[in-house]
């Protein structure tokens, strides 16, 4: 087991953005997601003390220094726990609307998946449907790909492509195998061009 210490910004609340039900990173109110790093799946409870968040990591295989350093860094990115937003703030103190929602805005974040495949998949998640329903969509992915922890990667859903039948994503299974095609040559953290994008289903 390791610890992970990442210094936060002063306004950074981990448990106000949670409690937004952000749309991407956590997927349920828990304060827990698993991870994949080169094969290796990583456990990461999260909690926050003043302005250090820790990350508790479970893992069956140690991890090297420099996928330590990695995910440190995807943390920080996908969390923007060291984010300024300083400048936001004075745009929502100052709009007539926002303002209203000034104490719920201040301290929360918008979250980024942890990869451009998982981004990607729980876009297409998202289409057409309500906001609970695509939640819906991408738990069912977790559960029966990832155990309810781990999002499933591009070689475990084109290995078991049948599991997508009972995930209930209808004429969504084949923009999600296409994705998991694409990713599966490039890796999950490739950021395709938007010409590419156009080519995949």
């Amino acid at each position: 087991a390791h610890t992970l210490k990442i210094k936060c910004a002063d306004d950074f609340d981990l448990e106000k953005t949670i409690s937004n039900k952000p749309f991407l990173f956590f997927y349920d109110d828990s304060f827990s997601r698993g991870f994949v790093l080169n094969h290796k799946k990583v456990l990461a409870k999260f909690s926050q003390k003043g302005r250090m968040l820790m990350v508790e990591l479970c893992t069956s295989r140690k991890l090297t220094l420099a996928e330590m350093e990695f995910l440190k860094k995807r943390l920080i990115f996908c969390l923007g726990c060291q984010e300024s937003l300083d400048k936001f703030y004075v745009l929502v103190e100052n709009d007539p609307v926002l303002m209203k929602y000034y104490d719920k805005i201040c301290g929360s974040r918008v979250l980024s998946a942890f990869d451009e495949f998982e981004a990607l998949v729980s876009i297409v998640c998202s289409q057409n449907t309500t906001f609970p329903n695509y939640r819906g969509l991408v738990n069912n992915l977790i559960e029966l790909f990832g155990g309810r922890e781990y999002f499933p990667t591009p070689a475990e859903i084109l290995e078991n492509e049948e599991k997508l039948n009972f995930a209930r994503v209808g004429y969504r299974r084949g923009f999600i195998r296409e994705l998991a095609e694409f990713f599966l040559k490039r890796g999950r953290f490739y950021i395709p061009e938007e010409t590419e994008l156009r080519r995949i289903k």
